[in-house]
């Protein structure tokens, strides 16, 4: 039986695309914009030649279209010929591009990356105003969307100073429990990831959060 074989994407580009890809990959680039792009080509952002410039670097493997509009992962040739599909940089992303939705990483997900949950949920839990214009597709595709009220987004940090994706606190994944109980697991398990959590929550602003959101939240905390 004849093993396959495929053929890997070549990377190519042309004159007037070089100095684009040569700052990318100076500046060490993950996600950018449309509008990065035009700065460092110093076209305007509408313009047909940034539009032509992008296709041509999508269709070369150097850009792939991110959720956000006109955001795009920048994949230099360190990385290689493939995306990285990580689910941060789309987020970062989104959070990145203009009139950017609110949302957080929120439950197992959010416990998986603070460090109280060994293992991640097949799919990342995003907890999303409900009052958003649009949700872009591919965030169906990756992530569980609990929509809600903008009034429950809180509680929620970037896991460092270079990145914008709010991340549910170990506070904040008590209210996570009391709001999204459904998707949380079974809370009776001796090793579930808010018992981890309650050694670094507060539990007085835990508690001034419930209050706020009313008598069927502080129940269920």
């Amino acid at each position: 039986m004849n093993a396959q074989t495929t053929t890997p994407l070549r990377k190519t580009y042309g004159r007037s695309a070089a100095p684009v890809i040569e700052e990318l990959e100076v500046r060490g680039a993950t996600v950018v914009s449309a509008e990065d792009l035009a700065a460092i080509k110093g076209v305007p952002a509408d313009s047909a030649l940034l539009r032509a410039l992008i296709k041509r670097l999508k269709a070369s493997g150097w850009l792939v279209p991110m959720a956000g509009r006109n955001m795009y992962e920048f994949v230099p040739l360190r990385v290689g010929p493939y995306p990285s599909n990580d689910e941060l940089r789309e987020l970062e992303a989104l959070a990145r591009g203009p009139r950017a939705p609110r949302f957080q990483l929120a439950l197992g997900s959010a416990a998986f990356l603070r460090g109280y949950a060994e293992t991640a949920p097949d799919l990342s839990y995003l907890v999303f105003d409900k009052r958003a214009s649009s949700l872009p597709p591919r965030l169906r595709e990756r992530f569980r969307i609990i929509r809600t009220e903008p009034t429950r987004l809180f509680g929620a940090e970037p896991l460092n100073a270079e990145s914008r994706v709010p991340v549910a606190t170990a506070s904040r994944l008590f209210i996570d429990v009391g709001l999204f109980w459904q998707h949380a697991g079974d809370l009776r398990s001796h090793d579930h990831w808010l018992a981890a959590a309650a050694r670094d929550a507060d539990a007085k602003t835990t508690a001034q959060w419930a209050t706020r959101l009313g008598p069927s939240v502080v129940c269920r905390g």
